[in-house]
């Protein structure tokens, strides 16, 4: 179930950054809050369709510099095992 909501969040990202919402970048912002806080999720397969899906993003040019800077500075984190991650 989370492992859904994790690839829907990253659709409705992908579909935010092509619409012209006002609120646009305030949706997206806390879309990917979201998103760093499924790196902190126990289950590991949840940990890794995050990582697919924040990869798929910055495939498509989705996400802006700061949110693909953001990604790596959790990513090394969550690698060197920091439990300050996300």
């Amino acid at each position: 179930m989370r492992m859904a909501i994790v690839e829907n969040i990253g659709h409705l990202i992908k579909y935010l950054t092509t619409s012209e919402d006002e609120k646009r970048d305030n949706k997206i912002n806390s879309l990917f809050e979201l998103l760093i806080e499924r790196f902190l999720d126990l289950n590991s397969y949840v940990r890794a369709k995050v990582f697919n899906v924040i990869i798929k993003l910055c495939e498509c040019v989705c996400l802006s510099s700061r949110f693909t800077t953001m990604y790596v500075d959790v990513r090394v984190a969550s690698l060197t095992g920091s439990p300050s991650a996300g």
